[in-house]
């Protein structure tokens, strides 16, 4: 026997007659079960040493793959091996995979996400991060190969002193990509099919063999490589390309062909710029411009990560569609996504800026140098001198005309008649050039630059004229920033922000405009400092910014003024919960019959308001004597006040008429809809046509009102006698009213068949009163404006865009965005209003409790301080406010009337507004308000905007003294300004503000404390009626992160404020220490409210939401509590909806589709199984209150299946 010590290990016999070459074949063959045997493992090589073991598994396995492609090709020199060389190989590289394993947790979560769908299988590895890790990280090793070689496409000429032209990086660099993107799909194909469909254990040397030299296994797998090879190949090519965009190197290229930059012997050339060149300077040294910045770097690397990504997950789909016809695994799209990203993103930014690096060493630039200035004097272009007489001439006349004119606006209206006259003979000369064809440069001249020139002096200085002067509205002036609107109207605020780079029509505009404020396009234009249309575009933004500040304020006055009515009315006693529950002005602890024997008197005719009259009314309703000697004086006053807001209405252009000197508003709605309407219909037939002396007319007349209410919900103005001179709103957009004549009134008032509770009533018409007055002097200026515009042309792509959104903002406002002329049809809204107030209910029982972070908000923007003198006047305010629960009478202190014209006391469709539209779908304000008082949301929120309106007050005040006394170059002066600019008053107003824009800048502070979305802060789509139950829930999430989210990061990462002021690093530093301290109690605060949530949620303890290794999950949670994730809080909560039963998608569509898709499993297996306990669970969680509640839920449920079977 010859005995050979294996690797120093052990001994190994072998017969005597058996050669050394034998004995060497033998090992070698054996090698790797001799290695099992004597437990060696095998030696990964030093270059695998520095990789994790998932990238070594993938790069292994890619390697296996490629050892098979090149035995199917054994006469290539130096690409083609043997099978049997390669069967060996193969076997080493699996050897070492094997002391390696991907762990069996892993493996099990991998098997899980390849059965899944998309959206699954993301929360799925979102759910398992260690897991998703490991996954993720063979696939990136498997990519190693592709990213060297794109790599090495564009830096190995660079290294030989080759400088690539950035298109041509782009092409050399997508080939590449493209090539090894098919190459390494290929040899992973063949390792695949040939272990998967040939059952092949490729530890086998032998079976490996065989299985490479069996041509119909072969040719399968072969066919199948190239099914997925082509596609992959395609889209890596393309992912590449398009990472271009983001490059440094290839965006300056784009931007000097733009520019028009041409490089010539002695002179460069930059759009109509012609200079001489002192020193050599390259085409490529004017592209490359200034040193790329980390900040830039970043920007390239998120891009590039994006497109790979998306390159990822569409190469697999479409790869797995060619070779199976269908994607049969869609959870490997998101594997593939996420390893493509990574990888490909750093990849792509290597390459470009290696083909960067070499472009500049080229021109001769160095790292952070800039390239060389241009010196010496202009080349004289005659034809360009021709058009520069032409504006000298056009300058003169106009300086000529100012020495000469009596007044600012004629002095611009003749500069406009100089300049239209010298574009009419611009425009002649041009046509006549076209028609000769002489002087081809001239013309291109006059076309290019001559004649837009003189378009854009008209432009400008029509914009200084009056723009709105044939409108009968002004601009804002330069002391006072008052909007769109009749010159009568209050001061708004200056609410512009810094523009950002988006094309409208490009994919990441359409992207962008999904989850960005509806007036993002707006706000680029507004500011664009090269439009002579901006300032026109930046006032109308204005307009429809200051509008919902201004209705606020408008309703809160009269409210005021309505609740100081009131006052005699009210209440000495009643019971908290009872009270809350009763019906219109008796929920408010207000006398019911004294509310609407006031209501009723203000019916009658001026003839007719006699103290007899008036205490008929009262003997009907019941009146106690101590209200009575009141109720005259408050009808008077009533009566005042409705002359007063219809005099508003009709001074700033509402078209409404009026009766008697009043207009009390007359709703015919409770015969028509809700419980017991027919029965109303009918007695009001019956009674009107004993008035009429025609029951026959009574009817058709009803029958046509309803007919109308029903499709629009709006009077028919083909009424006829029975309609006219009525006080009715007649063609107002969204608030047209029902009226009826003085007798058919009298006796729908007297049978009390109509509302008639004054205070309810006068809630609704102060509401449509304070919409109609801004809508009137805003939005419809703002409309014609657009169409002026418009019609005269001269305005850019990204212009034409932003006048268009802004129509849509117009319309969202008014509620009517996505729906015809008059709205959203009644039938509709009978739909929509019942669905989204029943899931208020069912999931908002704890929002009140979620709400108690949000005073951590205010520490971002106000002093330590301010807030504590808040929380100081804010504990006898809620004090007393808790108190008229049960003495509705109580006195309000100075402190609460004072605060209460900032609409502190917001009602319920206010509350509604912060988690979807209340313009969007008439809420039913009985369900709502009540539900709102019941979970304590509007409790806290009263006393959170009593906080922040203190605070605010008191930072006003300091900084407008600050304003006042310090120098405008000091530090404290800047300061000071930028924080009330952030409130949205213009320098030129700080120092001189009027009482109203002093109360919109606390107001806007006290929002942007307690975020109320509204159509101006969140997407558009999400004003869409139709869409209300998609966009519930998440419209706040998205103002919140569109809002406060964008300026923390304008301002820590960006570097400047929202208007484009920079901000030095001291101040950076600063405002990244408050809003880390803000965002940290936020998070604090969160962690508090989810353990309480818990803790009630949880009271029978059989849940544990947070076990204690969970601390990540806990974290993010938190995280996603403050909102600052903007829309990226309902996505992350869409992709972890499997944790509770739910599909991802039908999360991210809203409560509403995930409750129907429920319901119906439900009763779909009451049908299929006759299981019960499904459908039973639903009803459960549909209980307000005990849907937020496990516990509550799983006693009820348990309970309730008992008595069942």
């Amino acid at each position: 026997m010859t005995t050979v010590d294996w690797k120093g290990i052990g001994l190994i016999e072998f017969p005597e007659d058996m050669s050394q070459e034998d004995i060497n074949q033998r090992l070698s063959d054996q090698e790797f079960y001799f290695d099992e045997k004597f437990g060696i493992v095998s030696d990964p090589g030093l270059w695998a040493q520095a990789m994790p073991d998932s990238v070594e598994r993938g790069f292994r396995k890619t390697v296996m793959g490629i050892q098979a492609a090149r035995s199917l090709n054994p006469d290539i020199p130096l690409v083609g091996m043997s099978r049997d060389e390669a069967a060996i190989a193969i076997r080493e590289q699996k050897a070492r995979m094997d002391d390696i394993p991907m762990p069996e947790e892993t493996r099990a979560i991998l098997g899980q996400v390849m059965e899944q769908d998309f959206f699954e299988a993301v929360g799925t590895m979102i759910s398992n991060p260690s897991a998703a890790a490991s996954i993720v990280g063979e696939g990136l090793g498997g990519s190693v190969p592709a990213a060297a070689t794109t790599i090495a496409s564009v830096a190995v000429p660079s290294l030989f002193g080759l400088a690539l032209s950035p298109f041509a990086a782009v092409g050399i660099g997508a080939a590449a990509a493209g090539s090894a993107g098919y190459a390494t799909e290929y040899a992973n194909t063949l390792i695949d099919h040939m272990m998967d469909e040939g059952n092949i254990d490729v530890m086998d040397v032998d079976a490996v063999a065989a299985a490479l030299n069996n041509e119909t296994l072969m040719g399968e797998a072969k066919k199948s490589a190239i099914a997925r090879g082509v596609p992959i190949a395609m889209v890596d090519a393309a992912a590449f390309a398009l990472g271009g965009v983001f490059s440094n190197v290839v965006r300056s290229a784009r931007v000097g062909s733009k520019a028009g930059v041409e490089v010539g012997e002695d002179y460069v050339k930059v759009g109509s710029d012609k200079l001489v060149k002192e020193t050599p300077l390259s085409r490529t040294e004017i592209e490359l411009g200034t040193s790329p910045t980390p900040r830039s770097r970043a920007a390239e690397l998120v891009g590039m990560t994006g497109v790979e990504t998306g390159g990822g997950i569409a190469g697999e789909a479409l790869a797995q569609i060619s070779d199976e016809g269908a994607v049969m695994r869609p959870g490997e799209l998101a594997i593939e996504g996420l390893a493509q990203g990574l990888i490909g993103g750093p990849t792509n930014l290597v390459t470009y800026m290696s083909a960067e690096y070499s472009a500049r060493r080229q021109a001769g630039i160095k790292d952070g140098e800039e390239p060389a200035a241009l010196t010496g004097e202009p080349v004289v272009d005659q034809e360009q001198a021709d058009l520069d007489t032409l504006s000298d001439t056009i300058n003169a006349e106009q300086d000529a005309g100012a020495a000469t004119s009596s007044s600012a606006a004629e002095e611009s209206t003749l500069k406009i008649n100089r300049l239209e006259k010298n574009l009419e003979t611009a425009e002649k000369e041009l046509d006549d050039l076209r028609y000769t064809g002489i002087n081809p440069k001239k013309m291109a001249s006059l076309r290019d630059s001559g004649i837009p020139n003189i378009k854009a002096k008209i432009a400008a200085e029509k914009a200084g004229l009056n723009t709105f002067k044939n409108e009968n509205v002004t601009l804002i002036n330069d002391t006072a920033d008052q909007g769109i609107g009749s010159s009568s109207q209050p001061e708004s605020l200056e609410l512009s922000r810094r523009p950002t780079k988006s094309d409208p029509q490009s994919i990441w505009g359409f992207l962008s405009s999904t989850v960005s404020r509806s007036t993002a396009a707006v706000e680029r234009a507004a500011q664009d400092p090269n439009s002579a249309n901006a300032p026109v575009i930046r006032e109308m933004l204005n307009s429809v910014k200051t509008f919902f500040p201004q209705v606020k304020l408008t309703k809160a006055k009269l409210m005021s003024e309505l609740n100081e009515q009131m006052t005699p009315f009210l209440q000495s006693f009643r019971m908290p919960v009872v009270g809350g529950l009763r019906s219109g002005s008796q929920a408010r602890g207000i006398d019911g019959n004294s509310s609407k024997a006031i209501g009723e008197s203000l019916h009658l005719d001026d003839a007719d308001m006699t103290i007899a009259n008036v205490t008929e009314i009262m003997d009907r309703n019941n009146v106690a004597p101590q209200y009575r000697s009141a109720i005259m004086d408050t009808v008077q006053r009533s009566r005042a006040l409705l002359k007063r807001m219809l005099a508003e209405e009709q001074a700033a252009g509402v078209e409404v008429s009026a009766l008697d000197g009043g207009y009390f508003p007359v709703d015919l709605s409770p015969l028509f809809r809700g419980i017991g309407s027919n029965a109303r219909k009918q007695k009001a037939i019956k009674a009107v046509g004993k008035a009429l002396g025609s029951e026959s007319k009574a009817k058709k007349l009803f029958d046509e009102i309803e007919d109308n209410f029903k499709r629009e919900g709006i009077s028919s103005p083909t009424f006829g006698k029975a309609m006219e001179n009525i006080p009715a709103v007649k063609k107002m957009s969204f608030q047209q009213q029902r009226t009826l004549t003085k007798k058919v009134r009298d006796v729908l008032v007297k049978e009390q068949l109509i509302p008639t509770d004054y205070y309810e009533v006068m809630r609704r018409r102060i509401g449509q009163h304070s919409i109609a007055i801004p809508s009137a002097s805003r939005i419809e200026p703002i409309r014609r404006q657009i169409q002026k515009m418009a019609k005269d042309g001269n305005l850019t792509r990204e212009e034409e865009a932003a006048l268009g959104s802004l129509q849509k903002v117009t319309r969202a406002i008014e509620g009517r965005y996505g729906t015809g002329p008059e709205g959203m049809p009644r039938g509709a809204k009978a739909i929509l209003q019942p669905i989204v107030t029943s899931m208020y209910v069912i999931t908002l029982g704890m929002a009140g409790i979620a709400s108690l972070g949000e005073i951590a908000v205010l520490t971002g923007y106000a002093k330590p301080g301010d807030i504590f003198y808040g929380f100081r006047k804010m504990i006898p305010i809620m004090s007393r406010k808790l108190g008229r629960y049960f003495k509705p009478n109580m006195k309000k202190s100075d402190a609460e009337l004072a605060l209460e014209e900032f609409l502190i006391y917001v009602s319920a469709p206010e509350m509604a507004e912060r988690f979807t539209s209340q313009s969007v779908v008439d809420f039913s304000s009985k369900v709502t308000e009540k539900f709102f008082l019941a979970n304590l949301l509007t409790q806290i929120t009263q006393a959170t905007r009593i906080v922040a309106a203190e605070a605010f007050t008191r930072a006003i005040d300091r900084d407008v003294s600050v304003l006042k006394t310090a120098s405008k170059t000091s530090k404290e002066y800047r300061q000071a300004m930028m924080r009330m600019r952030k409130l949205g008053v213009p320098e030129n107003s700080v120092t001189s503000m009027s009482t109203e824009m002093r109360q919109m800048a606390i107001l806007n502070g006290i929002d942007m404390t307690v975020m109320t979305p509204d159509p101006t802060n969140r997407p558009l789509w999400m004003s869409n009626p139709y869409l209300a139950p998609v966009a519930m829930l998440k419209s706040f999430a998205t103002a919140f992160g569109n809002t406060v989210g964008k300026m923390v990061w304008d301002e820590v990462v960006v570097g400047q404020t929202a208007y484009g002021e920079k901000l030095t690093k001291g101040e950076r530093a600063s405002k990244a220490f408050k809003y880390a301290m803000m965002l940290s109690l936020l998070m604090g605060a969160q962690g508090a409210i989810q353990s309480t949530r818990d803790v009630i949620r949880n009271w029978d303890d059989e849940d544990e939401d947070y076990p204690e290794d969970e601390l990540l999950n806990r974290l993010l949670d938190m995280a996603k509590g403050t909102m600052i994730l903007g829309i990226g809080t309902p996505l992350l909560d869409a992709l972890q909806a499997q944790k509770y039963g739910s599909s991802p998608m039908l999360a991210l569509a809203g409560p509403v589709v995930s409750k129907v898709d429920k319901l119906l499993s439900a009763v779909g297996a009451v049908g299929s199984d006759g299981e019960i306990r499904p459908l039973v669970r639903e009803f459960v969680r549909s209980i307000p209150f005990i849907s937020v509640n496990p516990g509550a839920r799983r006693v009820i449920e348990d309970a309730l299946m008992d008595e069942l079977t």
